[in-house]
């Protein structure tokens, strides 16, 4: 019974550590998107729709959570956390 508790605290560590390295991952790769200035009222740069593109991200969903989080970053983040 012991060893079984001890797994299952190991279990829930590394399910800790698991999301915890995925949330970093996809804020690296969102941060390698530059900061662009964003014109004409467009909501996205052209290198923010190739991310989206390129990483299979829905961009509907990644629309619908820029006015939740009101910030394309955020929305790209936990669009990415989304998938890994």
């Amino acid at each position: 019974m012991d060893n079984e508790w001890q797994w299952q605290q190991e279990n829930i560590k590394l399910k800790h550590e698991n999301k915890r390295l995925r949330n970093e991952f996809a804020t690296f790769k969102v941060n390698q998107i530059p900061e662009a200035a964003r014109k004409d009222g467009k909501i996205f740069t052209k290198q923010e729709l190739k991310f989206i593109k390129d990483n299979g991200l829905s961009y509907d969903r990644v629309y619908g959570l820029v006015y939740k989080y009101q910030s394309v970053e955020d929305a790209l983040i936990e669009t990415l956390e989304g998938i890994l």
